[in-house]
């Protein structure tokens, strides 16, 4: 083998081998998992029925009730050595027939206005830091068809999209699911 071609094979493997490298460091770099655990129960923190003009009026009887608004709170956490961000936020109550979806307000954008009372905004994606646990107020409201008990739930999941490797968008993504509250019976 002449001295020309041994240095242009020594630099394809030396090439080769450092390409290997940075693509192993990256997959490592996005190893790890998430973590999401409710730090507060499901608050159920008011039920509504429509008045005698269909407009949604406070009740205290949950047989009465049409929808009810609730209030969450979790704690999320990436081990992972990269940023994630979680996208098409929501959370599923799962009925006996079938799940009601609702995508929950950020408690954290609480403001008041004279013309629309509590306002808060949208929840539409969640930035969770590398190593670092991060706390979310999630608040919406529920309203499932006719014929389902209102505050028959069994099970409460947040549901979230994530990518499936960091920096590696071309593979797509995939649902997060996470319980967050497993009751059955009656909630009041």
């Amino acid at each position: 083998m002449s001295a020309p071609t041994a240095t242009l094979l020594g630099a394809l493997i030396g090439g080769g081998l450092a390409l290997a490298g940075v693509v192993v460091e990256r997959l490592l770099t996005s190893w790890g998992r998430l973590w999401c655990e409710p730090s507060s129960d499901l608050e159920v923190v008011q039920l509504l029925a429509p008045d005698e003009h269909g407009i949604p009026s406070l009740v205290d009887n949950p047989g009465e009730a049409t929808e009810f608004e609730y209030s969450l709170h979790l704690d999320l956490y990436n081990s992972k050595d990269v940023p994630v961000g979680l996208r098409s936020i929501s959370l599923e109550f799962a009925y006996a027939d079938g799940p009601v979806h609702t995508t929950p307000l950020d408690g954290e954008t609480h403001r008041y206005s004279q013309s629309r009372g509590h306002v808060y905004d949208t929840m539409h994606v969640i930035n969770l830091p590398p190593k670092q646990w991060v706390h979310k107020e999630l608040r919406g409201w529920v309203a499932p068809e006719r014929g389902q008990d209102l505050m028959g739930w069994e099970r409460v999941e947040f549901v979230a999209e994530h990518p499936r490797h960091a920096g590696l968008g071309i593979l797509g993504s995939k649902t997060y699911r996470k319980a967050v509250t497993q009751i059955t019976g009656q909630h009041t």
